[in-house]
């Protein structure tokens, strides 16, 4: 691949070698939020190096990791601080905007580039020095249009940024009404009966997964969906309506997999314990699966939410050594306190509401990521 730039990384910034000193916080590069102050981190990674042996970063400055900045490892810092002497701090020149800088480095073109100038023989040994960054040809407009690009980025950052600050609430939410409604703290208005307590098996019917020969051509590729708990993971709420795999008719005959109707919780008891979804569509599982049936005295937007919430029991009750399985026969003796069907029906009516606000907010998302995922691919192009 040949890339030629209007200028190269070296004309935008220099390597900054200031000695540290007294007095300032220890930040540290991360993955995922780029620079912060060390002590906040999670992870605590305390230093044996003196303020003097770090190096100073300022603010406007960008520091990277050199063995990680083809992976996205650097931070726009927004204070002066100490950073390890393993890092590289870039200090910008009047040619650059750093926050523009930042949003290009993130682009897919600009990391492959990161890789490409990085030295080392495997992945783990990829280094990328200051004077090979340097020599990274770049497209970029002029500071003034760098600026205006920066401030139109980051207000679509700041979306997404409270749409993560609504989801957050909403689930918070979700799961106090959750407790108070399903440990029967509070009740819906109009319900005082009492719950009974009802075993799995007396929901429904309960129906084990199989897999047919995955070498079989015949077996594959046909019309009834089959859910694997890769499926269950990707579904956005609580409604699984398609799945990645079809088997054929012949697929289905040469397994133990049975069709099971709409309405069915699809519930993984193998290895991710009691993910689960509703299906919509008549549909099969593999064996990571003992899916329930209900009868028409249990809801099963009802049973969802109660088994999402006593999801530890089902952990506690799996079993394994490889990874954790709940049996057929555990699974169908578990126990729960449920109530009559109307209040059911109201209970999942109400829970309904927090998981429908959630997806809505998460599809939102989605879009507006993309969105700007398209923006920052278009940074770097020539005029």
């Amino acid at each position: 691949m040949i890339y030629e730039g209007n200028c190269r990384l070296g004309d935008l910034f220099q390597s900054r070698r200031e000695r540290g000193r007294d007095g300032l916080p220890v930040l540290s590069v991360t993955m995922d939020d780029g620079l912060v102050v060390r002590s906040d981190l999670d992870r605590k990674q305390d230093t044996n190096l003196l303020p003097e042996e770090h190096l100073v970063v300022k603010a406007g400055d960008i520091a990277y990791n050199m063995m990680r900045m083809w992976q996205g490892a650097f931070g726009l810092s927004d204070k002066e601080g100490l950073v390890s002497p393993a890092y590289a701090v870039l200090k910008p020149t009047k040619s650059v905007d750093s926050k523009y800088a930042a949003y290009l480095f993130k682009t897919p073109k600009l990391l492959y580039l990161f890789r490409a100038y990085s030295y080392g023989l495997t992945d783990d040994r990829l280094r990328l020095y200051p004077k090979d960054f340097s020599r990274i040809p770049v497209n970029v407009p002029p500071k003034s249009v760098q600026s205006r690009i920066a401030t139109g980025l980051e207000h679509w950052e700041r979306a997404i940024n409270v749409i993560d600050d609504l989801i957050r609430t909403t689930e918070t939410q979700r799961k106090h009404f959750t407790r108070r409604l399903l440990l029967q703290l509070d009740r819906l208005p109009g319900f005082s009966d009492k719950w009974n307590e009802v075993s799995i098996k007396d929901l429904g019917h309960v129906t084990s997964g199989g897999t047919p020969e995955t070498d079989d051509a015949s077996f594959w590729n046909g019309d009834i969906p089959w859910a694997t708990p890769s499926d269950i993971s990707a579904v956005l709420g609580r409604y699984i309506y398609n799945t990645e795999r079809r088997l054929t008719a012949d697929g289905l005959a040469a397994s133990s997999a049975k069709v099971m109707p709409p309405g069915t919780l699809l519930v993984c008891t193998r290895a991710t314990i009691c993910e689960l979804a509703i299906s919509k569509v008549p549909m099969a599982t593999n064996q990571g699966f003992k899916s329930l049936t209900p009868t028409s005295s249990y809801a099963a937007d009802f049973l969802y939410h109660l088994f999402r919430f006593y999801k530890k029991e089902f952990v506690r009750r799996a079993c394994g050594s490889t990874f954790l399985e709940l049996s057929k026969r555990d699974f169908e003796r578990m126990r729960f306190p449920v109530p009559k069907i109307e209040e059911q029906l109201a209970i999942a009516g109400a829970l309904n509401t927090f998981d429908d606000q959630i997806v809505a907010l998460r599809k939102q998302r989605a879009q507006i990521s993309l969105e700007l995922d398209g923006l920052l691919n278009m940074l770097g192009m020539p005029a």
